[in-house]
């Protein structure tokens, strides 16, 4: 098992730094041997011999936000976890965000409980209350964001926590010129969609990831959404499982981001057991039928009343992407790293769409339950959770020229050297010091034979 994880501290004066470790061969990193004291708050260093005027990086070091540059509308449903909604306003509406997110949109669906702007006094200046007549389920999200003023619009559900500097991060990420939106999810899920990507040529190149669990996404993909599902027909029910259906008929590969994974549970969730499991199935192979009956044609679309419409289908040529990612946890920063995650081939052509749960099975089936866990239990997201007792681990050997990156974002400039510890086995120490540290936007990494390696013994 090859591991890493990371820390970072910070002297004075900083620029935003990216950090690329490029693997000439085998990187074997591995994660301390033995136990590690839980803390409450971890050390600025896991270094014994670091400097006290070391100041650890977090997201309070994010430069303070200008007036106007708030261009993200949240969009928080509402239905059987209110306490955990008021828990969520808290967090999206805490200074740190207040260059980023413009307003909060709070879409009650139980109209049994009808919420009342008193109830969010202390955001009172950012929330936007809907009380919905009726349960629209997940559609609200896209109609919430269609009708936003701001052009992003950050996604997540009741039951999960984002945290503030992974929301900066996901902004700090995301262009109006990007094909996919960005989406958080759990190690398990995000197996989950790799596992069911599916190409068609030409036209068809589609996976599958949920936006509940945080995402961001532009007003204009939703509005789009929409216009394409209602010229499409759906029934009711297939609007109201929207989220089953957004990344599929998009047709890309989405982007999607190992999260730290913070739940808060409470209420009365949606998907419970085989039947909730089974709905979800049922709509995701209905979603992937649609895609066919628009793409799998010789002259497009194959369906020509959808020709206005077709607009959030994309039809340029995409391949999934070779890189991992996940967002610190601490301060505002993207772990990326092209270490391969599953080492078999993973099937991925097919004759139409309407087969990537089958593709989902059969791959699943390929990598078996050994590698199934390796993926879940220690993910990237475990290289930057700031836990000195997590790491991410990786079974296979890695390959020349595989990377580790770590990319800053907005850190103050108020310090001009940063450190990153490397926590690794003795073993690996000289194959660390044989790696290549460059910088890309021209920091300067001291000397590889000075640098401060902690070995666990």
């Amino acid at each position: 098992m090859r591991c890493i994880s990371i820390c970072w501290n910070i002297f004075s004066i900083a620029v935003a730094l990216i950090a690329i470790l490029v693997l000439h061969y085998g990187l074997r990193i591995s994660a301390p041997d033995g136990p590690v004291e839980s803390q409450l708050v971890w050390p600025v260093s896991f270094l014994p011999s670091v400097k006290p005027s070391l100041e650890r990086l977090s997201y309070h070091h994010l430069p303070p936000p200008k007036v106007g540059t708030a261009d993200v509308a949240a969009i928080i449903l509402n239905w059987s976890r209110f306490s955990n909604v008021v828990g969520i306003v808290s967090v999206l509406c805490s200074p740190a965000l207040d260059g980023t997110i413009a307003s909060i949109v709070v879409w009650n669906n139980n109209p049994t409980r009808l919420l009342k702007e008193e109830e969010f006094a202390q955001c009172s200046h950012k929330v936007k209350l809907f009380n919905s007549p009726e349960n629209a389920y997940f559609r609200a999200r896209f109609e919430a964001c269609a009708v936003a003023s701001t052009p992003f619009c950050f996604i997540q559900d009741d039951d999960y926590l984002v945290l503030p500097e992974v929301i900066y991060t996901l902004r700090a990420r995301a262009s109006e010129s990007s094909v996919s939106g960005i989406f958080l999810a759990p190690p398990h899920e995000v197996l989950f969609g790799s596992l069911m990507h599916v190409m068609v040529e030409p036209h068809i190149h589609t996976s599958f990831s949920w936006l509940g669990y945080g995402s961001i996404i532009r007003r204009s993909e939703a509005q789009a959404f929409l216009e394409l599902m209602h010229s499409l027909n759906v029934t009711d029910e297939e609007f109201r499982m929207a989220d089953n259906y957004f990344s599929i008929l998009r047709n890309v590969f989405p982007e999607t981001w190992f999260d730290q994974g913070i739940e808060l549970g409470g209420g009365e969730p949606f998907t419970v057991g085989e039947e909730g499991n089974e709905r979800n199935r049922r709509h995701i192979h209905r979603a992937a039928e649609l895609l066919d009956s628009i793409l799998l044609c010789e002259n497009l679309p194959c369906i020509p009343e959808l020709q206005d419409a077709i607009s959030f289908v994309n039809l340029e040529s995409s391949s999934p992407s070779p890189v991992s990612r996940a967002p610190c946890a601490g301060t505002s920063c993207l772990f990326e790293t092209s270490v391969r995650l599953i080492y078999k081939e993973l099937h991925i052509e097919s004759s139409a769409a309407r087969h990537l749960l089958d593709m989902q099975t059969k791959n699943s089936l390929l990598i078996g339950e050994s590698e199934k866990k390796d993926y879940t239990r220690h993910p990237p997201s475990h290289a930057v959770d700031g836990d000195p007792r997590t790491a991410f681990c990786h079974a296979n050997d890695t390959r020349e020229g595989e990377f580790i990156s770590l990319m800053s974002f907005g850190a103050r400039p108020l310090w001009n050297r940063i450190e990153f510890a490397l926590l690794v086995s003795p073993a690996m120490e000289a194959i660390v010091r044989s790696s290549t540290f460059e910088s890309l936007d021209s920091g300067v990494f001291v000397s590889y034979a000075s640098i401060l390696f902690y070995s666990f013994h």
